[in-house]
């Protein structure tokens, strides 16, 4: 195959690699019950004394819109909490059909909903969420004909590397749902893709910046630049969290606290990336590297700027963004259509 060496193979196994724990979290809820309610994305969702669940379709006798879940058969979820860090604890086996006992704080009142498992309803997620889903399969399929094209293109690579990481953390628009912190796998597959899977994004992201359309002079000088554009958020994370479980509360704080670290990391990233791709198109001057550019940098700025000021920056301030998923989807759409 020309073009293709060993460098182009391990980043077609990484590639495979990263989509692995996303189609095993989606298979997982195609083979499980689901209690009609997740974890809306985007949203707030754990507080001190329980999570805070969306049904997808609401039901006089089953869960609301807002109500806080506190426990679970009569186990807190501050148990089934601090039960995501302790291997071998009994786990539940629900199936469909069975009725489950919630305990939940509806306004000022607490009470005792009979909540009646399903199967999962892959229609309503799609419906729901189609945005950023799109974004996602139209980023996968550009950068796939783009690598199989150029399989020895180092700025290929990286966009291979990039369009599998969100296509990955894809799981954060199924959402999490209480099954999946009882489980403790579904929970653990989620954070592997919208963390993990979701920072290679971001930092494929900058690879690609700096890398495209040819590395400038520093890069080729400084190696290392791109080895710690990928290991940075591993490092730098978890001191976060470390940093941050002293001064909570109880687990379910703590765990409320994660995603504040992730969105900042992911705001750096995209401020870094539209700096890096505005100042490669100022310094570069050659006619044909500045007309691939320009396209690149026009979509990096409305898409870029744009999630930064309606999404990242309102989640890190008030808590929640101000436009929808859907929204954010196709905001942030020209980026790939732009490489195309």
């Amino acid at each position: 195959m020309t073009g293709w060496n060993k460098t182009s193979l391990a980043v077609l196994l990484l590639d495979i690699g990263l989509i692995a724990p996303a189609v095993t979290f989606v298979g997982l809820h195609g083979v499980t019950p689901f209690d009609g309610a997740r974890f809306q994305p985007g949203e707030p969702m754990w507080s001190q004394k329980g999570v805070t669940v969306t049904p997808l379709e609401e039901r006089s006798n089953g869960l609301l819109r807002g109500d806080e879940v506190i426990a679970v058969e009569g186990r807190s979820m501050e148990s089934w909490a601090r039960a995501l860090f302790e291997a071998g604890t009994p786990r539940p086996r629900w199936q469909v059909g069975q009725t489950i006992r919630y305990t939940v704080t509806r306004g000022d009142q607490q009470m005792e909903v009979g909540v009646r498992l399903t199967n999962y309803p892959f229609n309503i997620i799609l419906a729901n969420e189609w945005g950023t889903i799109l974004f996602a399969v139209i980023s996968q399929l550009v950068a796939t004909f783009v690598f199989l094209r150029r399989p020895d293109d180092p700025a290929a690579r990286a966009l291979l590397l990039w369009a599998s990481g969100i296509l990955s953390a894809t799981t954060w628009s199924f959402g999490l749902q209480i099954s999946d912190v009882i489980s403790g796998i579904g929970f653990w597959l989620y954070k592997a893709t919208t963390f993990g899977s979701y920072m290679v994004f971001w930092s494929a992201g900058l690879h690609f910046a700096f890398i495209f359309p040819r590395p400038p002079p520093f890069v080729l000088r400084h190696s290392w630049l791109i080895r710690a554009v990928y290991v940075t958020p591993f490092v730098v994370y978890p001191l976060y969290l470390a940093a941050v479980f002293p001064t909570a509360i109880n687990i379910l704080d703590w765990l409320e606290r994660w995603s504040a670290g992730e969105t900042a990391l992911a705001a750096i990233y995209l401020a870094l990336i539209m700096a890096v791709a505005i100042r490669n198109y100022s310094v570069n001057h050659d006619p044909l590297s500045r007309q691939k550019i320009r396209w690149v940098v026009f979509a990096a700025i409305l898409s870029g700027g744009g999630g930064l000021l309606v999404w990242m920056l309102p989640s890190l301030i008030l808590g929640h963004p101000i436009i929808g998923a859907n929204f954010l989807g196709l905001l942030v759409l020209p980026f790939p259509l732009a490489i195309a």
